[in-house]
């Protein structure tokens, strides 16, 4: 006849606990992060992400003249580390046992995962809030209006937008991928296909996007905001804002191109 001793609760409780474990991370809830980065696995412990410095334009050729030949040249490289985070949690047999509401076995699944999975959100999130200040790979910020460019000197990359979600800043966020170059400095061929917003400034952005007539206008001018590289709306809550002025950040992405935006390294 099989028993259970006392001594054997300890491994009983542990299975109960990842099972639980387990589960939550099958159900997990909704995850923004999955929708602001391009994920990326890395088996070693650093990954590099290198900007190549793009070959001139072409010239006219004249019979027996020397071609000129381009020199693939790497500009500028950007590590990211691989990190291991945790998070455990543990309690007593006694607590266990007398825990009538299964309060303390509870804490093993959904919300010991979900403490995981919010390190992994404002990791993400907070590589869009520090964009303005934190500094790249080709010395200036993030989102910045002078990104140098290797093998042009008259020309810079322009990613930023000065001033609140509105009709006029966002028109002028569309026509500046107009203006996006490659390191040679020709047009890159970058398009806005997503907005990312925080949900309190969903609204509005809905509002402006989606409206038969130009939101907020007192001219009846029809609103063709979405008629020109129309946007699909991204909600990420963990983005900054400020209650008390209502102001948050926003950002265009062009999540066409597989080599842009920013990187979940896993």
């Amino acid at each position: 006849m099989a028993t259970t001793r006392k001594s054997d609760l300890g491994n009983l409780l542990l299975a109960g606990s990842r099972e639980r474990f387990n589960a939550a991370v099958r159900k997990p809830r909704e995850q923004y992060w999955k929708n602001c980065v391009r994920e990326v696995h890395e088996e070693g412990e650093i990954g590099n992400y290198d900007t190549v410095g793009n070959l001139g334009p072409a010239t006219v050729h004249n019979e027996e003249s020397t071609i000129v030949y381009d020199k693939i040249e790497y500009n500028n490289r950007t590590s990211i580390t691989n990190i291991v985070y945790e998070k455990g949690v543990k309690a007593t047999l006694e607590a266990q046992r007398f825990d009538r509401y299964k309060f303390v076995v509870k804490q093993f699944g959904e919300p010991l995962v979900q403490k995981l999975n919010f390190k992994k959100e404002r990791i993400v999130a907070d590589a869009y809030n520090h964009a303005f200040t934190d500094t790249g790979a080709d010395g200036v910020a993030i989102i910045s209006d002078t990104h140098p460019l290797k093998n042009n000197a008259t020309l810079y990359n322009d990613n930023l937008i000065v001033g609140e979600l509105g009709v006029d800043t966002l028109k002028a966020g569309k026509m500046r991928f107009n203006h996006i170059y490659d390191q040679a400095g020709e047009f890159y061929g970058s398009r806005p296909t997503h907005l990312l917003i925080h949900p309190d400034k969903a609204f509005l952005a809905y509002e402006l996007l989606n409206s038969a007539l130009m939101a907020y206008s007192m001219n009846q001018t029809k609103n063709v905001l979405q008629d020109i590289s129309p946007l699909k709306i991204i909600e990420n809550p963990y983005l900054d804002y400020n209650v008390t002025t209502n102001v948050s950040p926003w950002f265009m992405l062009d999540k066409n191109i597989d080599e842009a935006g920013c990187v979940m390294q896993i």
